[in-house]
């Protein structure tokens, strides 16, 4: 966590832009690959449970991929393990809409979820959690 703290000033703020120069972020961004599981249920109608990384992380969303496609709107829910080092880390439960969806060149499907509710997660130090 320390090693996140004091990295936050050369990993916030990284923006992108549209084609057409429209800033589509706001506020501070973390860009690390925090494990997550995802749930919800994809463009197609079926139930998913998968293990995924995100690829950034701010105060009111995240953004990360999948190998199957969601529709903007559906409900998501996530748990976050707020760090990249095996079974360490605060956890975080967290439920939120997917903003827009993005294909990538890997065939993936690139999602932006908005938070709408979060609840940090105590785990004991003896369990092994993914």
């Amino acid at each position: 966590m320390d090693r996140l703290i004091s990295d936050l000033p050369t990993l916030a703020n990284r923006t992108t832009t549209l084609s057409h120069d429209v800033e589509r972020r706001h506020g501070l961004r973390v860009d690390l690959p925090f494990p997550a599981t995802v749930r919800g249920i994809d463009a197609t109608g079926e139930r998913f449970t998968v293990n995924t990384q995100l690829d950034n992380l701010s105060a009111c969303g995240l953004y990360f991929r999948l190998e199957r496609t969601v529709e903007p709107g559906a409900h998501l829910l996530l748990v976050v393990r707020l760090a990249t080092a095996p079974n360490a880390g605060l956890r975080v439960a967290l439920r939120g809409t997917v903003l827009r969806t993005e294909a990538h060149d890997d065939g993936r499907c690139g999602v932006a979820v908005a938070f709408d509710r979060h609840r940090f997660l105590y785990v004991s130090a003896f369990v092994d959690c993914p």
